[in-house]
């Protein structure tokens, strides 16, 4: 169990690293040539294919898993990284509480609650993947 817990604690580490390497990118280069709404919508569309990634690559790690067991791991990385933009970015940018939450609202624009469905699901499908790559 505590194998399990260091694994998906160092995967998140690399998810929310690739991540916040990926909003200084839209801040720095994308927002300026598109505006804050495209960039975002862009920015969504990387971060999806980032995690991706990041979840077939550790699909090793998780292989003993069952798809419940990745579930659950999907869970805590979208709990973290919930508590990680809240807490910490919020106090480091100075960016107000109510405008991460208004990024969790589609019915302002916010794309991040289906980002958080897909960070639930991303064990699994990088399981699948890899497990279906193995198969051809």
């Amino acid at each position: 169990m505590k194998s399990v817990a260091l694994r998906t604690v160092t995967v998140w580490l690399s998810i929310i690293l690739a991540e916040t390497l990926n909003g200084i990118v839209r801040e720095l280069f994308i927002t300026p040539q598109l505006g804050d709404i495209s960039a975002r919508r862009v920015s969504f569309g990387i971060a999806l294919v980032l995690i991706l990634a990041i979840a077939y690559l550790s699909a090793p790690m998780f292989a003993a898993l069952t798809n419940a067991g990745r579930i659950l791991v999907g869970i805590v990385w979208s709990v973290v990284t919930l508590c990680f933009e809240v807490f910490l970015i919020g106090s480091i940018t100075g960016i107000s509480t109510e405008r991460i939450i208004a990024d969790y609202d589609p019915r302002l624009g916010g794309l991040m609650a289906f980002g958080m469905l897909y960070l639930i699901a991303a064990p699994t499908l990088g399981y699948l993947l890899r497990r279906q790559q193995a198969v051809n």
